[in-house]
């Protein structure tokens, strides 16, 4: 099986986004303020894209960055 290692754009990416804080992101879930896409088994550094305002992660399977969570707009709170 081959082994997959992460690329260098990945690498550039991680260096370059804000991390968030694992704990203050599940606060921000808890309260209703973020929208999480993935339940997580244990803490993760997650990052936050200011261009797509997305919170992203590292999945350490693919070794890809994924969509993990974005902010409720009002809009969307009031029509939900």
């Amino acid at each position: 099986m081959e082994e997959k290692t992460i690329s260098n754009e990945t690498l550039l990416r991680v260096k370059t986004l804000p991390r968030f804080d694992y704990v203050a992101y599940q606060m921000l879930v808890t309260s209703k303020q973020v929208e999480s896409y993935i339940k997580f088994k244990r803490p993760r550094t997650i990052f936050f894209d200011e261009e797509i305002c997305r919170f992203l992660y590292l999945n350490p399977y693919h070794k890809e960055l994924h969509i993990c969570g974005k902010f409720i707009e009002e809009s969307e709170v009031l029509n939900g």
